[in-house]
């Protein structure tokens, strides 16, 4: 008998390992929904989000966003720092992604390019 019930703990154990992953790491997790606020500005450039299917984008301000979710999936949202003469000329960007599951936003990889750091969402 104790041979099945230490036999089934350990299935259990493996199984929550393999399948949830408890190693893994978040740079934050928010409920339905968060805002990017961009916090550089210059005079001739302005903030441009590209965001993917995932979110539901609503701008707040020209450099504050509000992303709203309701489906399961992978996202990523790219900010580019453009000039506003020429749309080829950017000076910076940062690129946010996302795993979305059961309206909860998990902040998985932060990276920018120019910049030494860059807003977390709240």
């Amino acid at each position: 008998m104790r041979f099945y019930i230490i036999f089934g703990i350990t299935f259990l154990i493996c199984g929550y390992l393999i399948f949830f992953d408890p190693f893994a790491k978040y740079l934050g997790i928010y409920k339905n929904d968060m805002i990017i606020e961009q916090v550089i500005y210059e005079d001739g450039y302005h903030w441009e989000c590209n965001n993917n299917t995932i979110f539901d984008m609503n701008k707040l301000s020209d450099n504050k966003w509000q992303f709203e979710t309701d489906k399961n999936g992978n996202g990523s949202l790219v900010f580019n720092f453009v000039n506003d003469n020429d749309p080829k000329d950017i000076k910076y960007v940062i690129n946010y992604e996302f795993k979305v599951f059961l309206n909860q936003i998990f902040w998985t990889v932060g990276e920018a390019t120019g910049l030494y750091n860059f807003p977390d969402p709240y």
